[in-house]
């Protein structure tokens, strides 16, 4: 989960929707140079039964529309998205950057047809896709936190090893989700 420091001297509020192992600050060698030191320090501690889920993040993305906070080992975070598994359902937390009650996703799917079902408290959205197809879904997110908790699910898979000429890429790949933010 990576948040840029502005310029200015004052405070970064940075909040998490679940337990992290650790804070890494890195900086460039300006920052270097010219940062002598860094406070940090929490405001207020979640509470463990007011979490949205009792695991600790595996790793965080920040995306252009938000954060996800991937709970499990069956999503595979890249730059602009992330894959869930083929055959798998994964765990993750988004927490788009605006508080409106809705995160905003792109669901692509691989080239195989798909039965994918997405979860998010006692919202559920099956869908039944072929290949390459696209959907955009708004998904609720929990009032009052900004994040929601949701589960992703895949029945089918390929590697693209196996469909693109030239790739490596030996992973088995269900469905793209794509965090595009919110909306009211």
């Amino acid at each position: 989960h990576t948040e840029q420091v502005g310029t200015s001297p004052g405070p970064l509020v940075v909040e998490f929707p679940v337990a992290v192992r650790a804070i890494i600050v890195r900086g460039d060698d300006t920052i270097r140079r010219n940062v002598r030191g860094m406070l940090v320090e929490p405001l207020s501690i979640v509470r463990p039964a007011e979490r949205l889920s009792p695991a600790i993040a595996r790793q965080a993305v920040r995306y252009a529309g938000g954060a996800a906070f991937f709970l499990d080992e069956f999503s595979y975070a890249e730059p602009e998205g992330f894959w869930v598994a083929g055959e798998r359902a994964s765990s993750v937390v988004v927490q788009p950057d605006e508080r409106t009650g809705v995160a905003m996703l792109l669901v692509r799917n691989g080239p195989v047809e798909n039965r994918v079902e997405i979860e998010a408290g006692k919202w559920r959205e099956r869908l039944d896709m072929g290949p390459g197809e696209e959907r955009s879904l708004a998904v609720p997110v929990t009032p009052g936190r900004g994040a929601g908790l949701l589960t992703v699910s895949s029945a089918a898979g390929f590697r693209p090893s196996e469909v693109e000429a030239g790739s490596r890429d030996n992973r088995y790949l269900g469905v793209w989700v794509t965090l595009l933010g919110s909306r009211q």
